[in-house]
């Protein structure tokens, strides 16, 4: 009986001290994370379109600024033109 509860107390001190050890390492990485972005914080995660235009060129898919006619790196048009007659 009182090896079980001995077992049982050494596991539990033992589960607690590893659980202390991460939180420590996580908290490290996102120090050394933050030291690294030269103190600047992360900034609000950006989830969904991407700001700009992907060029439709296959080999190309470069991401030009919103509002841009042709793609800067391979000059394939990004907008789809009509002329007034086939509106």
């Amino acid at each position: 009986m009182w090896m079980n509860v001995s077992l049982l107390f050494t596991l539990l001190i033992l589960g607690l001290f590893l659980a202390i050890v991460w939180a420590g390492t996580r908290l490290m990485i996102e120090v050394l994370a933050w030291v690294f972005r030269g103190f600047r914080p992360k900034g609000p995660r950006r989830r969904g379109r991407i700001p700009g235009d992907i060029c439709p060129n296959r080999q190309c898919r470069y991401v030009n600024p919103e509002g841009a006619n042709f793609c800067a790196q391979c000059g394939t048009s990004l907008r789809v033109t009509y002329t007034p007659s086939e509106l």
